[in-house]
């Protein structure tokens, strides 16, 4: 209400009726009278005048301006920051678009003001297919034009226009400064739709050649080149790659090699790092790699995976400093391959994706039947780059953010801009939007406010998560994580109902329900963020406890190492115990060994296992303590799918050997 009474102060004082009179009417008093140049220029300035952005003014202080004065300028004339070309010393401002012109004088007529204009539109010289065109369509021929696929028939690029990416064109095509980082099976650097945007190369699983053929895909879909008459448009048509090569030619590898090439890319300029790859572990050390990343000022963009599964998310997409995405179909839908769940943050088209193939023969081409030079794939891996260039569109647009703002800016501009579903998550981007919103004013940090649980209680059973979050503009989510992860359903403005007639639950704004069984009983620390629209947030820790009453199994078994059809070297057994939730599990058990003939190393294993996947906890001891991250998932109707067992294994010291032993285990979880 401040702003609003000091501009209309300012728009009845007698410098804007002398400015407004002087534009109406083609004559101004001596006292205001623009030179020839400027008559010229506001003769046109309406508030549709082509060439002219409207309410965008440029200007340049002689002396760098202070906090206080720009809040003066906000406070009196409604002139908000929106952005700053520091190299030159220029303030972007944004003002009431009807006071532009008001404006802009009063700014001139400033003793401590060097220039002031408005900002205005540049465009590229070349023949467009029309002369005012509301999207940018690139020449590339597979861009709208069909390409016959090996083994999705004849399809077209559809995923840029799925995201709104021909409008966010329009805003920015991209920079070549910002350099997103393909960490994958390597790039095809002879690729003409790929090699003039490569700025460097790395490998730790050999040369740098992709002789897989899917980060090529990858890296098209991220930034191929566009505009150039030929193939596909990439994402990011003017961002460049760096390619770190950290998977072999059969498109695997390891956790160290994955973290070296985090930190390489890094180190190394990229400000977007894209990984379509993943793995069942929870490691420190990716883990630190991404941490590492987002402190060097790259966002990491990760895959969900393609199991089909709400909870057995891969890393490096399970770890909260990623930002993890799903995939959809063109329906817009959730592919029926996709991951979902808690762990993710946006969707994008990831089905009969048309990209780049290496232009020699590599493992895709000659193991699995796809083309050389272009094919379509499917996947979250297609999914991610798509994030990933969209990411490159706001860091060109705005390279002063950080990942965690780009990421918040993209989470906000997805969907319907609000809500948050365990399917979609905030729903499928919208590169415009993001685009849009990359450049403001608003560096404000919400408070998150969680009530529940509150500071130092203790909790059980299912959970009534709450936060009144409070801000100068609108907050998007509340996000609550621990040890690295996203621990509960992500908190939004929107309430939410499920089941209809009298079994309907409505979920209100700011809450969701979790289950503790997630979580083993202890005392827990989590960190709670508010995210507004534009990125901003900052955690705050919470620690409460959790207590809850305990099932468990035991088991016990005789078993052979080699292994035959008498005495197995692994044993499972379903658990029968019943689970009503959700349930993290702990596993505690021991071996005996009855003989023991040439062998040299003995490996004892317990496992747990459940549709999140399995998880094994060894020792060349006897006893085994562990806590593994895959959580058992409710047994409904007694189908029973959740199982625990144990192993063992053994290294000969030369020729034939051979073991026996009897293990016992007892499998423990929260209900």
């Amino acid at each position: 209400m401040k702003i609003r009474i000091s501009l209309a102060t300012f728009l009845r004082s007698s410098v804007f009726f002398s400015i407004v009179m002087a534009v109406l009417l083609g004559t101004a008093s001596a006292q205001s009278a623009p030179t020839p140049e400027l008559s010229e220029q506001t003769s046109r300035t309406s508030g549709s005048a082509p060439g002219i952005r409207a309410g965008h003014i440029l200007v340049r202080f002689k002396a760098t301006p202070t906090l206080d004065m720009l809040s003066q300028l906000n406070a009196d004339l409604g002139a908000r920051v929106v952005g700053a070309i520091a190299e030159i010393g220029v303030t972007h401002l944004q003002v009431p678009s009807e006071a532009g012109l008001a404006i802009l004088e009063h700014l001139r007529k400033r003793s401590d003001v060097e220039f002031a204009e408005f900002d205005s539109l540049v465009q590229a010289i070349f023949e467009p297919s029309t002369s005012v065109a509301a999207t940018y369509v690139p020449n590339d021929p597979y861009f709208s034009a069909a390409f016959a696929s090996s083994h999705y028939g004849n399809i077209s690029q559809w995923g840029p226009q799925a995201v709104s990416a021909p409008s966010a064109w329009q805003l920015t095509l991209g920079d070549p400064r910002i350099v997103i980082a393909i960490v994958d099976t390597g790039v095809d650097d002879t690729h003409p739709d790929l090699a003039s945007k490569i700025v460097g190369e790395q490998s730790y699983v050999g040369s740098v050649h992709d002789g897989f053929g899917h980060g090529t895909h990858v890296a098209g879909i991220a930034a191929a080149a566009t505009n150039n008459d030929l193939g596909i448009a990439g994402m990011c048509p003017k961002c460049s790659i760096l390619s770190v090569k950290v998977l072999n030619n059969q498109g695997s590898g390891y956790i160290s090699d994955v973290a070296s090439g985090i930190t390489y890319a890094a180190s190394h300029g990229a400000r977007v790092i894209s990984m379509s790859l993943g793995g069942n572990g929870r490691s420190e050390t990716l883990r630190n790699a991404l941490q590492y990343a987002v402190a060097n000022n790259a966002l990491p963009v990760c895959a969900m995976g393609n199991s089909g599964s709400s909870s057995n998310t891969p890393e490096p997409a399970y770890w909260h400093d990623c930002l993890s995405v799903i995939a959809t179909g063109q329906n817009g839908a959730k592919a029926s391959f996709s991951n979902y769940g808690v762990k993710s943050d946006v969707a994008a088209p990831g089905v009969a994706i048309l990209s780049t193939m290496p232009t020699y023969p590599v493992t895709l081409t000659t193991s699995y039947g796809y083309s050389t030079n272009y094919d379509a794939l499917s996947g979250t891996s297609m999914a991610t780059p798509m994030i990933a260039g969209t990411a490159g569109l706001v860091l060109s647009q705005n390279p002063n953010l950080t990942p965690t703002q780009v990421a918040g800016i993209i989470m906000a501009s997805a969907g319907d801009g609000l809500s948050w579903s365990s399917n979609l998550a905030f729903g499928v981007v919208n590169a415009f939007k993001a685009v849009s919103s990359a450049i403001h004013s608003d560096y404000t940090a919400p408070l998150a406010n969680l009530v529940s649980p509150a500071e130092g209680a203790t909790v059980s059973g299912l959970v009534t998560v709450q936060a009144v979050p409070t801000d100068n503009t609108a907050v998007h989510h509340v996000d609550i994580v621990q040890n690295g992860t996203r621990l509960v359903p992500v908190l939004t403005g929107a309430s939410s109902t499920s089941g209809t007639g009298k079994n309907a639950v409505t979920i209100p704004a700011w809450t969701a329900s979790w289950p503790s069984t997630t979580v083993f009983n202890s005392p827990i620390t989590v960190s709670v963020s508010a995210v507004d629209v534009f990125g901003n947030g900052t955690a705050q820790n919470l620690a409460f406890t959790v207590q809850n009453k305990l099932a468990s199994q035991s088991g016990t078994a005789h078993v052979c190492w080699p292994s035959s059809s008498s005495c197995p070297n692994t044993i499972w057994q379903p658990v029968t115990t019943g689970v009503a939730t959700e349930a993290a599990t702990h596993l505690h058990g021991t071996v005996t060994y009855s003989s023991q003939q040439n062998v040299k190393y003995s490996d004892f294993w317990l496992q747990v296992a459940s549709p999140n996947g399995i998880y094994y906890c060894g020792t060349n001891g006897t006893t085994v303590d562990c806590y593994p991250t895959v959580t058992l998932l409710p047994d409904g109707a007694k189908n029973y799918s959740n199982s625990s067992g144990a192993q063992i294994d053994g290294i000969a010291q030369k020729g034939t050997a051979s073991e026996q032993g009897d293990v016992q285990w007892t499998l423990t979880y929260p209900q």
